[in-house]
């Protein structure tokens, strides 16, 4: 169940299903959710109220790191499908486009003066595309995975090297999950 936690306590606030609108709705109000199936409450008190138990660190940071990786993994994707600039012209780089472009390669490996004469670029820009604009769109395409994969990575071990409890979660914070490249 996605259970809310507030300064390192359970709510007894749960939810059956892991939506994105409640995981907005807590961090707005400065809880943090995380997925969690076990017992939530150490006994009731003497109204019958139950009392929460606290967090134990090491789950609260696993889980923040868990959640940072997933939000630098989610900007990856993002840079990586925004497209790419080839003689001033935006290129579309999602995955239909990255498909598009396997099948050229195909056929100008077969033909190497394939050419397609009203190639989609992006939006409502169309270009001439043929195995020099190719080569020159699959260029910028490694190179910009290529940060982007070097950025992921340096970012995850970042989160990885975080192992002090008590300011774990300081530093996680300062993690960025932006890419600059």
């Amino acid at each position: 169940m996605l259970t809310v936690i507030r300064n390192g306590k359970f709510t007894g606030v749960r939810y059956p299903e892991d939506k994105e609108s409640y995981r907005r709705h807590h961090r707005e109000q400065g809880d943090l959710c995380i997925w969690f199936e076990g017992e939530i409450a150490d006994h009731h008190d003497e109204n019958g109220n139950p009392v929460y138990r606290e967090v134990a660190p090491e789950q609260l940071i696993a889980h923040a790191k868990a959640e940072k990786k997933t939000a630098i993994q989610e900007a990856k994707k993002q840079v990586r499908d925004s497209g790419v600039t080839v003689d001033s012209i935006r290129f579309d780089t999602d995955i239909t486009a990255r498909i598009s472009y396997q099948e050229f390669a195909a056929k100008i490996a077969a033909d190497p003066a394939y050419t397609v004469p009203d190639w989609k670029a992006s939006g409502d820009v169309f270009v001439a595309m043929d195995a020099a604009l190719y080569e020159r769109i699959s260029a910028a395409m490694e190179q910009l995975m290529g940060r982007v994969f070097t950025w992921q990575k340096d970012q995850n071990a970042r989160v990885d090297a975080v192992s002090d409890p008590a300011t774990a979660m300081e530093e996680l914070e300062q993690i960025s999950t932006t890419y600059t490249g």
